[in-house]
């Protein structure tokens, strides 16, 4: 349980480009064409998250789980390379006893 979650989560972004790039390659394929298109096309889409008010964002329930995942690379690629330290510690006072 602990790998199918856990370690599987913070594989996925690069799973995800991955496909996406295996995608590309293959795109001479009909059947790889059309994966292709269409994952660009939810990358595409994925702006849509901060417009679409109400209702209509339950359809964009895809671009949502794309967009957690942009964030995690973007996470990722801070902490890895930042030299900027994001955790500080807060100072303590002595507690009298």
């Amino acid at each position: 349980m602990y790998f199918s979650h856990k370690v599987l989560r913070m594989t996925i972004p690069l799973l995800l480009m991955l496909m996406f790039a295996g995608s590309a390659l293959k795109a001479g394929h009909p059947f790889f064409l059309v994966l292709f298109v269409l994952q660009a096309l939810a990358y595409a889409t994925i702006p849509l998250v901060f417009a679409v008010k109400g209702k209509g964002r339950r359809l964009l329930a895809v671009q949502y789980y794309l967009l957690m995942n942009v964030a995690l690379v973007v996470g990722y690629w801070q902490y890895f390379f930042s030299r900027e330290k994001y955790w500080k510690k807060t100072p303590r006072r002595s507690r009298p006893e």
